[in-house]
């Protein structure tokens, strides 16, 4: 499983991240991602895929649990974010970008290694997985200024898609 951490991380392509967001980083891969909103499971159903990717890549089991993980199921959701929405061939891959940019939007950027608390922590964590956040995103993943709806009803995808128009229109 270490070598599939590993791998996941470098998928964020990111050094400062893996040296400094360490115990922030294992307790996402150590927290299942749930999800009860239509849709949402195409976002666990991406996370999953990423173990047979790294089988793929490298002849080894992941040795992960049958749910996905927080950590995979963001890794993922940065990917399609840069690979299907937001790609620049001048900037190149910025998937480790959007995993910041998602990690501020949930607070979770000032838990470095060096000031952690993993009860914050699950804290910030489960009032994202369980919607406990604002209508308009705020507290979540992606918030919006300018919602049109109550964003805890929508599917991460087009909360994500929301999100861009509003903060990186084109």
């Amino acid at each position: 499983m270490d070598d599939y951490y590993r791998w996941l991380i470098d998928l964020l392509h990111d050094d400062y991240l893996g040296d400094f967001y360490q115990k922030l980083l294992m307790q996402l891969f150590d927290t299942e991602f749930i999800w009860f909103v239509e849709y949402d499971e195409n976002r666990a159903a991406d996370g999953i895929e990423l173990r047979e990717e790294f089988r793929k890549e490298t002849g080894f089991d992941s040795g992960c649990h049958d749910e996905c993980t927080v950590l995979e199921m963001l890794v993922a959701l940065c990917r399609d974010c840069n690979d299907e929405l937001m790609y620049d061939p001048e900037l190149g891959d910025r998937t480790g970008y959007w995993f910041w940019v998602m990690m501020e939007n949930l607070g979770l950027d000032i838990y470095d290694d060096y000031h952690y608390d993993s009860d914050a922590v699950d804290t910030i964590l489960e009032r994202f997985l369980t919607r406990d956040y604002d209508e308009n995103g705020f507290g979540g993943l992606f918030p919006c200024a300018n919602n049109v709806c109550d964003f805890r009803d929508k599917d991460l995808w087009w909360q994500l898609n929301a999100f861009l128009e509003e903060n990186f229109p084109l």
